[in-house]
């Protein structure tokens, strides 16, 4: 993973955890993406890197890692997270807690040759079971076609 640093080139850090991700994506990849990255430091109008002192190698444990993604709907028909509705990366390391709190459009879920983009957000439905029907249907579809079945180009 690379950071932007103000004034430096961008800090590589390699996480080595311990630990599960939630079960929204448990035993999958993801990749993370920033398109627009800015230091924190700029914001608050302050000198210097945001990054400074913080190591290049995280080992340690998992906290809590989601993508915020639908379980299903409790008894009231409202959604269920693991954790919360977003992406949300927390580990404990050298630097202590660590916590990326992202934008959904920020987190994309590999599944072999199938890339799942998570929604940017639940209003691009008309309902949340709408969504959560929707994300169901992604990952009941096959991912390889039957045998008996000719592939279509």
């Amino acid at each position: 993973m690379y950071f932007l640093r103000r004034g430096k080139a961008p800090l590589r850090v390699i996480l080595e955890l311990a630990g599960d991700f939630h079960e929204d994506i448990r035993g999958k990849v993801i990749r993370l993406s920033n398109p627009s990255p800015s230091e924190k430091n700029e914001s608050l109008e302050r000198e210097g890197t945001y990054m400074e002192g913080f190591s290049p190698v995280q080992k340690g444990t998992v906290g809590d890692i989601t993508a915020g993604l639908p379980m299903g709907l409790d008894e009231n028909g409202e959604p269920t997270y693991p954790y919360c509705p977003y992406p949300y990366l927390e580990w404990f390391g050298p630097n202590g807690r660590v916590v990326l709190e992202l934008d959904a459009s920020q987190l994309e879920l590999v599944d072999g040759t199938k890339v799942l983009k998570v929604p940017r957000s639940g209003r691009q439905y008309q309902t949340e079971a709408d969504m959560i029907q929707n994300l169901a249907s992604e990952f009941e579809r096959p991912l390889h076609l039957p045998l008996d079945q000719p592939e279509v180009s």
